[in-house]
């Protein structure tokens, strides 16, 4: 018995990525050094390409200073004030099975007494009560 296999169907890519808060470092004087990790991976079975997009959504009272994203597939870049949307990598070529990681490293400055800029209340993320705390 001769089994037929349809060979109009190969692998496929199927690209997923997730981003993650790393750390909050305080450099003082209400300013934070954020540190966020995005891991793309390629689960399916052919190499593909992506391109990687960072919205940057902040709260009205904080305000980006600079920044700067990295990985071992396309370097490192800086940026000064807000980018946002950031394009990461356009077009970047990613094997089958592959884990590729980017660093993201924003520095904000948060301010809620000038009564110009947002609200002057902070809201966490995924908060819906707000508070001067944070």
């Amino acid at each position: 018995l001769e089994i037929e296999r349809d060979t109009a169907c190969g692998d496929l890519p199927y690209i997923t990525h997730a981003k993650t808060l790393s750390s909050i470092t305080d450099l003082g004087d209400n300013t934070f050094s954020v540190l966020y990790e995005i891991e793309v991976k390629n689960l399916g079975g052919a190499v593909s390409s992506y391109t990687l997009e960072d919205a940057g959504s902040f709260e009205d009272d904080i305000t980006i200073i600079d920044g700067g994203y990295s990985s071992p597939e396309i370097g490192a870049y800086a940026f000064t004030g807000n980018p946002f949307p950031l394009t990461i990598t356009s077009g970047n070529t990613i094997a089958a099975g592959a884990t590729e990681t980017y660093q993201l490293q924003v520095k904000v400055a948060i301010d809620l007494t000038d009564g110009q800029v947002g609200d002057d209340v902070y809201t966490a993320c995924g908060e819906t009560s707000t508070t001067t705390e944070y």
